[in-house]
């Protein structure tokens, strides 16, 4: 793993269309000189402190951002060439993904045990992401757009999953004090 990667440019040529460019890079975070994808999977953490946020508002943002994902993805990939680092709105749609496990409980938490919550959310996310358990290591695998967006869909899971698992000790601990 690179903490400092350098930018590759296969066709400096392409040009590539500026919403293209903010949503693909994730607001710009994936230009982050190292670390792009954790940085911007912290960044997508906001999501979860917006007032009156649920499970189908994340839903439809999901939805929209991975439709939107997949089309960046596309136009950046054909400057910066396969899988580019700088492509991390995965990242982004992968957060929001782990924390629609979560989320319903968000409204009724205290201001700590969100912090907490999505503390676990992010660092299960970011293990899963890096570790790419099957079948996210089948779509990394695959050059396209979306297999770029779906290996984070599927750590997202996995990452859901254990969050959801977490939140269930930590609520029940709390409610039987």
């Amino acid at each position: 793993m690179r903490f400092h990667k350098k930018r590759l440019v296969v066709n400096p040529e392409h040009k590539v269309g500026l919403i293209n460019n903010i949503i693909g890079s994730g607001l710009f975070t994936g230009y982050f000189p190292f670390a792009s994808g954790t940085v911007a999977s912290l960044v997508a953490c906001i999501v979860f402190f917006i007032p009156g946020i649920n499970i189908f508002i994340l839903g439809s943002i999901i939805l929209v951002f991975f439709i939107l994902g997949i089309y960046s993805a596309n136009d950046m990939m054909k400057k910066y060439g396969s899988d580019p680092h700088e492509v991390v709105i995965d990242e982004f749609v992968g957060m929001w993904v782990s924390g629609l496990f979560i989320v319903f409980y968000f409204d009724a938490a205290e201001f700590d045990v969100k912090i907490l919550m999505t503390g676990v959310a992010f660092i299960s996310f970011r293990i899963f992401d890096i570790i790419k358990l099957a079948p996210a290591k089948y779509f990394d695998k695959i050059d396209s757009p979306v297999g770029i967006m779906m290996d984070d869909v599927i750590a997202a899971i996995y990452a859901g999953i254990v969050t959801f698992i977490v939140n269930g000790f930590i609520t029940g601990y709390l409610i039987n004090q």
